[in-house]
């Protein structure tokens, strides 16, 4: 039960409406309860002739139904709120998880896994919730009241009424239990469709660009044949225990009806008895369907909340200290001491004994084949991950000790492939510095030449952008990257190969730029440029996790490593040599 405890935590802010679902549901077995002995006078007054009493009668059945929809709509209208504020409530919470988590798992998960669990299984969940409150007390305690009252007026029918609940109790547990197999593959068979959608749309012109529209088509349609061959069977198991209870349902009234007329032969019952006993069993027979449809439903729901759990219940690899060093001024100084690090899934270690400082205002260049380690030990310094062994300090202090959010704010990052989100040019730049004004904007994206086309564009800084920043050019994009960096003011900026992807003349006007930014910075960059890695005050050669030359430009050509080899390759590409 342990399992289930957050969702029973998640109701304490809704007892008082809990509550007022219970008082209808009283209400509405009142009225259910009523019902039985009002058949039997309507038997009565037919078999007597009491027609005097026809109008009192079928203003009393007119009022009972009436109470009956009234508290069924009330519910509706109450449970189904809590029921939404559930599901955003919890839907607020898981996504808030996703983003907090650390980098080590978002990269062991697909994105539209988690959009899956963010939507579909937070819905399914939070209506299984709703429907059970809203129906399980309400349904539940109808049976009882119906049969409790049938058994003081006549224990051997009622009994005769039951013979058939075994069997529909196992049918429903049994069946039950299957659907939440197969749903749990529905799921996740949408999840995988989901990720391959989104990374298709994402990357279409790579798609379209290889030709392979037919290939990821086949990959989608395929999962979603999966999922709709598992529906179907999903539903013909539903339908088949459907139609066997029913069969029961009809044998237990057939029963009733069948012994009630033999008690009436011998005298032993009277018709007007009879007649409430087969109302009694019509309202037991809707109680009991609602009930398996909400088993069933519920069984189905806690596979979709399982695989919600599994990220709530997800342990932060980077964990903030609990009682962290502020952070004053920084200069920017970096040192790495000794440090290790493997990624979780691999069994080669990524980053092995990296010794290396960065004095504070220096640039320094990271050099090496790919793989060589050079991305995982800038994601290292704003704490992307944490090393396995040794330390990484920021002006002295182990980043460890440091807030998350000190550490980040004073760490810039202009990616190789800029981000942009969906939204106004205004609102991306904001995302360096939310509280900066129209003229602050205006005079970072200055800085980093991007001012001549924000103003061409329609609305200027308010100009919507789209997914991706589509509308922009791949240099216009990187400019706002840096803008949007410039606006953050970092004490240390990291570039990794932010001009590699860019033409000559965009290269320029980024590379003008990222100069304005860089001055007076602690920089590392990641460059295979020699226009970038000429400047650096120390390059750092990188093979195999390992540091294996370090020195000024000046230096390490005048060694016959590996540095040497790189800067005479590209001098003779470039040259044409």
């Amino acid at each position: 039960m342990s399992k289930y405890k957050p969702l029973f935590q998640r109701l304490r802010p809704f007892w008082n409406l809990i509550a007022v679902s219970f008082a209808i549901t009283l209400v509405y077995l009142v009225a259910n309860v009523f019902v039985m002995p009002l058949a039997r006078d309507i038997i009565v007054i037919l078999s007597e002739s009491k027609f005097h009493k026809v109008p009192k009668t079928l203003a009393l059945v007119v009022l009972l139904f009436g109470i009956r929809q009234l508290c069924e709509s009330a519910q509706s209208i109450v449970m189904g709120y809590v029921g939404h504020r559930l599901q955003v409530d919890w839907r607020r919470e898981l996504f808030d998880r996703m983003v907090r988590l650390s980098m080590t798992f978002h990269a062991n998960q697909k994105v539209g896994d988690l959009l899956t669990r963010l939507g579909g299984d937070v819905g399914m969940v939070g209506t299984a919730i709703m429907r059970n409150i809203q129906k399980l007390v309400p349904q539940g305690l109808t049976i009882v009241s119906v049969f409790v009252y049938l058994m003081f007026q006549n224990w051997q029918l009622t009994l005769a009424a039951t013979v058939v609940l075994p069997g529909v109790i196992a049918i429903v547990v049994v069946t039950g239990n299957r659907l939440k197999n197969v749903v749990s593959e529905i799921q996740q068979s949408v999840s995988d469709g989901t990720h391959i959608a989104q990374e298709s749309l994402t990357h279409v012109a790579i798609v379209k660009g290889f030709v392979r529209e037919s290939y990821e088509c086949d990959r989608f349609h395929a999962l979603n044949q999966f999922a709709l061959t598992r529906s179907i069977r999903n539903m013909l198991v539903d339908h088949a225990s459907i139609v066997a209870i029913s069969f029961m349902q009809l044998v237990a009234l057939t029963s009733v009806v069948g012994f009630g007329i033999y008690q009436v032969k011998i005298g032993q019952l009277v018709a007007a008895e009879l007649s409430q006993f087969v109302v009694g069993i019509a309202l037991i027979i809707d109680p009991m369907n609602t009930l398996s449809v909400l088993y069933k439903d519920t069984i189905s729901a806690m596979a979709g909340y399982e695989r919600v759990l599994t990220i709530m219940n997800q342990s932060d690899v980077v964990a903030e200290v609990e009682e962290p060093k502020p952070l004053a001024t920084v200069s920017g100084e970096l040192s790495l001491n000794s440090v290790s690090f493997r990624y979780p899934s691999a069994e080669a270690l990524a980053l092995d004994t990296i010794n290396l400082t960065v004095k504070a205002g220096s640039m320094l260049a990271l050099v090496g084949a790919s793989g060589a380690g050079k991305s995982t030990l800038i994601q290292l310094i704003p704490r992307f991950f944490d090393p396995i062994e040794g330390t990484v300090c920021l002006d002295g202090v182990d980043i460890s000790q440091l807030s998350l959010s000190d550490l980040r704010r004073h760490v810039g990052v202009v990616p190789q492939e800029s981000v942009l989100f969906t939204g106004t040019v205004a609102e991306n730049l904001r995302y360096g510095k939310p509280d900066a004004t129209d003229a602050a904007l205006e005079a970072a994206a200055r800085k980093a030449n991007a001012w001549s086309f924000i103003e061409t564009l329609p609305d200027g800084l308010d100009t919507y952008l789209g997914a991706r920043g589509h509308r922009l050019s791949g240099g216009q994009r990187q400019r706002l990257s840096i803008a949007r960096a410039i606006l953050k003011d970092p004490a240390v900026l990291i570039l990794d190969e932010a001009t590699s992807s860019l033409d000559s003349e965009s290269e320029r006007l980024v590379q003008d730029a990222l100069d304005k930014l860089m001055k007076n910075r602690t920089t590392i960059v990641i460059a295979h440029r020699l226009s970038t890695v000429i400047r650096a005050d120390q390059i750092v050669v990188m093979q195999g996790g390992r540091i294996i030359e370090s020195g000024t430009h000046e230096t390490l050509v005048k060694d016959s490593g590996i540095y040497k080899q790189f800067y005479e390759l590209q001098y003779t590409d470039t040259t044409g040599g």
